[in-house]
């Protein structure tokens, strides 16, 4: 499986609009707007551990939930 570090990345590899990421993560519990998806976008707002954990369902797992709320862990080779 494709992991992917954020929301950004993933929508666009996907060919996904913002408004259709909301849909994807409201269809896995809360209602979200696409007003969020920019604001969790563009950092201007953070990741609770629900919203967290929902966009992981949503996204089967291809973004992890702790990513979101920590930032992705470095990979082999990286420094910390």
């Amino acid at each position: 499986m494709d992991r992917y570090p954020d929301l950004k990345t993933y929508r666009t590899a996907k060919g996904l609009t913002q408004a259709q990421l909301a849909e994807l993560i409201s269809a896995a519990g809360k209602a979200v707007t696409q007003g969020r998806v920019s604001q969790w976008e563009n950092g201007s707002l953070g990741y609770t551990p629900e919203w967290a954990t929902q966009i992981e369902a949503a996204t089967g797992g291809a973004i992890c939930r702790s990513d979101l709320i920590f930032g992705p862990a470095p990979q082999e080779g990286e420094a910390a």
